[in-house]
């Protein structure tokens, strides 16, 4: 099964896991049991589940530009990186 897919369909479980009011490492649980090493990470499983929680409906990915939200910026000094948030120039 494709990786998109597969994430997809994990949304959607962790979806159906916050309606039945499970918390989030129980959600994880079921999911590593019955994906095992294709479950996606707990850190996901956490983000997801928060954000349902927060009233997100779509199970889908929000569309995104691709381009980084990050840039490496060579000062004299020494090279930094600047993290921007949606909206700016360097993300979107």
């Amino acid at each position: 099964m494709k990786m998109e897919k597969r994430n997809l369909e994990q949304r959607c479980a962790i979806k159906f896991c916050v309606n039945l009011n499970e918390n989030a490492t129980e959600t994880y649980k079921k999911l590593k049991r019955a994906y095992g090493e294709h479950a996606v990470s707990r850190t996901q499983v956490f983000r997801w589940h928060e954000a349902f929680l927060d009233g997100h409906e779509s199970a889908e990915d929000e569309p995104h530009s691709g381009r980084p939200c990050s840039v490496i910026v060579y000062r004299p000094s020494g090279y930094t990186i600047m993290r921007q948030g949606k909206g700016s120039h360097f993300c979107s």
